[in-house]
């Protein structure tokens, strides 16, 4: 999978269009686009929208589409036959990911604000966590991205190009086995955490500006 994230700071985040009412918007929107090979790509929506549907937002993917969303246990899909969605719908907001399937490569953008601060919670107890940047910014997972790892965490990255997952990359005495995972722009990951590891709470806060 390939991302390209344009964001657009609508003069000077919105001033423009607030200064009359004597004050400031800090809202900063754009898109993100996201390029998925044939397969399934391990994806995430790194912009908040009017609706984070899975619905809406992959309504021009192309038709024979499955998505499938980890409910904890299993995959639940819903697939495009036709112009229409079977299944049941749900949302895909900020820091979530979820597996797209599309019959053939194919572009879809996502339009919303960014999310200037967040927490995700990371569940303990040996979870699978479907979990994304909520942030639309590449680069380490923990001294980019602001994630702590804990100790047991594994790391499961999806190799679109080779359609399976990568080597695990585990978290143990204090550091990672293939060094901290770099994530790209709208890349959906795993982690897996420890079975007696407690609940991880990841913050992130948008950088602020030069």
């Amino acid at each position: 999978m390939k991302t390209k994230s344009l964001l657009l700071a609508t003069v000077a985040a919105c001033t423009a269009t607030s200064i009359a009412f004597g004050a400031v918007s800090s809202n900063i929107v754009g898109y993100t686009q996201l390029n998925l090979v044939a397969g399934n790509n391990l994806v995430a929506n790194t912009l908040n929208a009017a609706n984070n549907g899975t619905q809406t937002l992959f309504a021009s993917a192309p038709d024979g589409t499955v998505l499938f969303n980890w409910n904890g246990a299993g995959y639940d899909s819903q697939t495009l036959s036709f112009g229409s969605w079977d299944g049941t719908e749900v949302q895909l907001a900020p820091g979530k990911s979820i597996f797209v399937n599309v019959p053939s490569a194919a572009s879809i953008y996502f339009v919303g604000e960014v999310v200037a601060k967040s927490s995700i919670t990371v569940a303990g107890g040996g979870k699978f966590n479907f979990v994304s940047s909520v942030l639309p910014i590449a680069g380490a997972l923990d001294t980019d991205l602001g994630y702590t790892p804990t100790e047991g965490d594994t790391f499961l990255a999806w190799d679109a190009s080779a359609q399976s997952f990568a080597p695990a990359n585990q978290y143990s005495f204090g550091s990672w086995s293939s060094g901290s995972p770099q994530i790209a722009i709208g890349q959906g990951f795993i982690i897996n955490t420890d079975p007696s590891a407690a609940a991880n709470v990841w913050s992130q806060t948008l950088p602020a500006s030069n």
